[in-house]
């Protein structure tokens, strides 16, 4: 039962390690997006510029929507879901509004975690 618990949480880790590498391995590489400055009609640089693109306003508002969503339903999926966009928010490139995301989403998988561990009744069915 413990190491069912682990599972969201080095999901979480994986998922920031992931977006780091993406940021800091593809999208600011300097070789990389001087090859897409000099020759943009790669596919690559088009998945780059796509990447970038999300990351001005699609996930903002995802993050926040899940985050507020954690007051309507209060489900592990729905927290684990918040805190996972509000990082990709937080290391792409807009660190306010994917803080409270990732601080609701923890707070909410945690409550869930510590309700299903002291015998209350789980919220996510």
């Amino acid at each position: 039962m413990r190491a069912r618990r682990l599972w969201p949480w080095l999901g979480l880790a994986a998922w920031t390690g992931a977006l780091v590498w993406l940021r800091t391995g593809w999208i600011e590489n300097a070789r990389f997006t001087q090859h897409c400055f000099t020759h943009g009609a790669s596919v690559p640089c088009h998945v780059r510029s796509a990447a970038v693109w999300m990351t001005q306003g699609p996930v903002i508002w995802l993050s926040l929507g899940l985050a507020l969503g954690l007051l309507l339903w209060r489900r592990a999926s729905v927290a684990w879901l918040a805190a996972v966009s509000g990082v990709m928010a937080m290391v792409l490139y807009h660190a306010e509004p994917g803080a409270v995301a990732v601080l609701l989403g923890v707070l909410g998988l945690a409550r869930c975690q510590v309700g299903a561990v002291a015998g209350a009744p789980r919220a996510d069915h």
